[in-house]
Protein backbone atom coordinates (compact mmCIF):
# COMPACT_ATOMS: atom_id res chain seq x y z
CA UNK A 1 0.00 0.00 0.00
CA UNK A 2 1.49 3.36 -0.52
CA UNK A 3 2.60 5.52 1.33
CA UNK A 4 2.82 2.71 4.40
CA UNK A 5 6.28 3.11 5.30
CA UNK A 6 6.59 4.99 8.80
CA UNK A 7 9.79 7.52 9.06
CA UNK A 8 12.14 5.26 11.28
CA UNK A 9 12.57 6.95 14.85
CA UNK A 10 15.55 9.55 15.22
CA UNK A 11 16.82 7.45 18.22
CA UNK A 12 17.13 4.03 16.08
CA UNK A 13 14.99 2.16 18.45
CA UNK A 14 12.55 -0.14 16.94
CA UNK A 15 9.54 2.07 18.04
CA UNK A 16 9.07 5.54 19.76
CA UNK A 17 6.44 6.02 21.80
CA UNK A 18 4.32 9.28 20.81
CA UNK A 19 5.18 12.76 21.65
CA UNK A 20 1.57 13.69 21.89
CA UNK A 21 -2.28 11.86 22.23
CA UNK A 22 -3.26 11.55 19.01
CA UNK A 23 -6.04 13.66 19.35
CA UNK A 24 -4.15 16.61 20.36
CA UNK A 25 -1.55 15.42 17.04
CA UNK A 26 -4.34 15.66 15.10
CA UNK A 27 -5.34 19.10 15.89
CA UNK A 28 -2.06 20.27 15.42
CA UNK A 29 -2.21 18.59 12.05
CA UNK A 30 -5.54 20.56 11.16
CA UNK A 31 -3.94 23.87 12.82
CA UNK A 32 -0.39 23.72 10.92
CA UNK A 33 -2.33 22.57 7.10
CA UNK A 34 -4.41 25.69 8.11
CA UNK A 35 -1.87 27.94 8.78
CA UNK A 36 0.15 26.67 5.77
CA UNK A 37 -2.64 27.07 3.59
CA UNK A 38 -2.44 30.74 4.66
CA UNK A 39 1.25 30.95 4.38
CA UNK A 40 1.51 29.81 0.81
CA UNK A 41 -0.60 32.88 -0.81
CA UNK A 42 0.88 34.79 -2.67
CA UNK A 43 -0.50 37.92 -0.64
CA UNK A 44 1.42 36.43 2.67
CA UNK A 45 4.78 35.72 0.89
CA UNK A 46 6.32 38.19 3.27
CA UNK A 47 5.57 35.93 5.94
CA UNK A 48 4.94 32.19 4.32
CA UNK A 49 7.23 31.50 0.71
CA UNK A 50 9.27 34.40 -0.55
CA UNK A 51 12.03 32.88 -2.38
CA UNK A 52 12.39 29.54 -4.34
CA UNK A 53 14.47 28.23 -1.64
CA UNK A 54 11.45 28.00 0.72
CA UNK A 55 9.35 26.40 -1.80
CA UNK A 56 11.30 23.63 -2.49
CA UNK A 57 11.73 22.86 1.16
CA UNK A 58 7.70 22.99 1.08
CA UNK A 59 6.92 20.46 -0.86
CA UNK A 60 9.90 18.34 0.33
CA UNK A 61 8.01 18.41 3.81
CA UNK A 62 4.78 17.80 2.08
CA UNK A 63 5.96 14.51 0.90
CA UNK A 64 7.35 13.16 4.23
CA UNK A 65 3.91 14.62 6.06
CA UNK A 66 1.76 13.01 3.04
CA UNK A 67 3.68 9.60 3.91
CA UNK A 68 2.81 9.81 7.36
CA UNK A 69 -0.62 10.82 6.88
CA UNK A 70 -1.20 7.64 4.72
CA UNK A 71 0.47 5.61 7.07
CA UNK A 72 -2.00 6.78 10.07
CA UNK A 73 -4.91 6.48 7.96
CA UNK A 74 -3.91 2.59 7.10
CA UNK A 75 -2.99 2.23 10.73
CA UNK A 76 -6.97 3.48 11.35
CA UNK A 77 -8.24 1.29 9.22
CA UNK A 78 -6.53 -1.38 11.02
CA UNK A 79 -8.05 -0.38 14.23
CA UNK A 80 -11.80 -0.72 13.09
CA UNK A 81 -10.71 -3.76 11.13
CA UNK A 82 -9.60 -4.96 13.89
CA UNK A 83 -12.37 -3.74 16.20
CA UNK A 84 -14.92 -5.74 14.23
CA UNK A 85 -13.08 -8.97 14.02
CA UNK A 86 -12.80 -8.84 17.43
CA UNK A 87 -15.55 -7.63 18.69
CA UNK A 88 -14.91 -4.72 20.77
CA UNK A 89 -16.91 -3.05 17.83
CA UNK A 90 -20.05 -5.67 18.19
CA UNK A 91 -22.55 -2.91 19.21
CA UNK A 92 -22.38 -0.81 15.70
CA UNK A 93 -23.87 -1.92 12.84
CA UNK A 94 -21.03 -4.56 10.72
CA UNK A 95 -21.69 -2.89 7.09
CA UNK A 96 -20.60 0.63 8.63
CA UNK A 97 -17.70 -0.75 10.30
CA UNK A 98 -17.14 -2.15 6.75
CA UNK A 99 -17.84 1.51 5.12
CA UNK A 100 -15.61 3.32 7.28
CA UNK A 101 -12.26 0.65 7.15
CA UNK A 102 -12.99 1.22 3.04
CA UNK A 103 -13.21 4.43 3.32
CA UNK A 104 -10.10 4.78 5.27
CA UNK A 105 -8.40 2.54 3.44
CA UNK A 106 -8.76 4.73 0.30
CA UNK A 107 -7.69 7.68 1.79
CA UNK A 108 -4.50 6.03 2.68
CA UNK A 109 -4.17 4.85 -0.90
CA UNK A 110 -5.04 8.72 -1.73
CA UNK A 111 -2.61 9.71 0.57
CA UNK A 112 0.26 7.67 -0.42
CA UNK A 113 -0.59 8.51 -4.22
CA UNK A 114 -0.32 12.57 -3.26
CA UNK A 115 2.98 11.60 -2.14
CA UNK A 116 4.42 10.03 -5.02
CA UNK A 117 2.80 12.83 -6.99
CA UNK A 118 4.39 15.26 -5.14
CA UNK A 119 8.12 12.85 -4.76
CA UNK A 120 7.94 13.93 -8.66
CA UNK A 121 8.69 17.48 -8.52
CA UNK A 122 12.16 16.87 -7.33
CA UNK A 123 14.01 16.47 -10.45
CA UNK A 124 12.09 19.65 -11.30
CA UNK A 125 12.80 21.96 -7.98
CA UNK A 126 16.35 20.94 -8.61
CA UNK A 127 16.59 22.44 -11.99
CA UNK A 128 14.69 25.50 -10.80
CA UNK A 129 17.05 26.15 -7.92
CA UNK A 130 20.36 25.38 -9.82
CA UNK A 131 19.09 28.00 -12.34
CA UNK A 132 17.62 30.65 -10.60
CA UNK A 133 18.86 29.70 -7.07
CA UNK A 134 17.33 29.59 -3.29
CA UNK A 135 16.98 33.21 -2.42
CA UNK A 136 15.14 34.54 -5.54
CA UNK A 137 11.81 35.91 -4.65
CA UNK A 138 8.54 34.88 -5.91
CA UNK A 139 6.22 37.54 -6.56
Amino acid sequence: MPGREPIPPQDGTESELPILPATVAAAHLSSCATGLARATTAANAPHGIGEVGALAEVIRSLVQGQRQLACTLANLADRVAAGEANGSLAAAPRSELSALTEILTAASNAAGHTADALAETSPALDVLLESVGSDTRLT
